[in-house]
């Protein structure tokens, strides 16, 4: 354990949080588009879904490139 009170986090184990972190994200944008295609396009909460849908995948992306980022190149302290 390190001075911080926590132990270092092993490679595998970031990987795995991330993959989870992306997948959950990616469902997270799947729910928000599929609330945004039950509503007219008009409506303010169509234009909310939309918006909740496209930050969901844009973090789904960005957890994806960590995860692949660690993957392959591991950690540096």
């Amino acid at each position: 354990m390190s001075a911080s009170g926590f132990d270092p986090m092993h490679k595998d184990d970031a990987v795995m949080w991330f993959r989870c972190c992306g997948e959950r994200f990616g469902e997270l944008a799947a729910l928000f588009d599929a609330i945004a295609g039950r509503i007219n396009k008009q409506d303010d909460l169509h234009k909310l879904a939309t918006l909740g849908k496209d930050a969901a995948s844009d973090y789904e992306n960005m957890a994806d490139c960590w995860r692949e980022q660690l993957e392959k190149g591991g950690f540096q302290q």
